[in-house]
């Protein structure tokens, strides 16, 4: 995890700076350790990691150099890119989030939002994490800019592609 922070506090990627690094800090963790990692609170305890894994695995999928982005271009020292937690992370989940995810158990709600929302199958990665927020989920999936562009769930990464039509999100999904 070290090696993905100090990652996280480089300007831009590369294998080269990778391969140091990983020289560096010598023999990785067990499977075991990172599956337990992965399958944790990982946004919460290492958001450069959560960066990497997201960025990974939509960079595997979308490898062309017509649809390559740099998800760790910056603005003025911050990511252009960031993480959006699908299920949103604030304590005061909006109403609608309670109906889809406890059928409208504020207390149940809270239960499930704790135990899920800092988890990889609850993040994505989007350029206007700002304008989808607390959002609902259609709302999130169809947001598109003032020149009609999807800024949503439907922006074209394959990351997002499984939750761009999905009509609910919950535990199963």
């Amino acid at each position: 995890m070290v090696i993905i922070d100090k990652l996280g506090e480089e300007s831009s990627f590369s294998f080269e700076k990778l391969r140091k690094l990983l020289l560096e800090y010598g023999k990785p963790s067990t499977d075991e350790y990172f599956r337990e990692k992965l399958n944790g609170n990982l946004y919460e305890e290492n958001i450069g990691a959560t960066r990497y894994i997201l960025s990974s695995i939509e960079l595997s999928e979308n490898n062309s150099r017509e649809k390559y982005v740099n998800f760790y271009d910056r603005n003025k020292n911050q990511f252009v890119w960031t993480i959006e937690h699908i299920l949103p992370q604030g304590e005061n989940i909006p109403l609608h989030w309670v109906d889809m995810i406890a059928d409208g158990n504020t207390e149940l709600a809270e239960k499930i939002r704790k135990e899920f929302v800092h988890k990889l199958g609850n993040l994505t990665l989007t350029g206007y994490n700002s304008q989808l927020s607390n959002m609902q989920l259609d709302k999130k999936q169809d947001k598109k800019d003032k020149d009609g562009h999807y800024i949503g769930f439907k922006n074209g990464l394959s990351l997002n592609e499984t939750i761009s039509n999905i009509p609910i999100w919950n535990r199963d999904k």
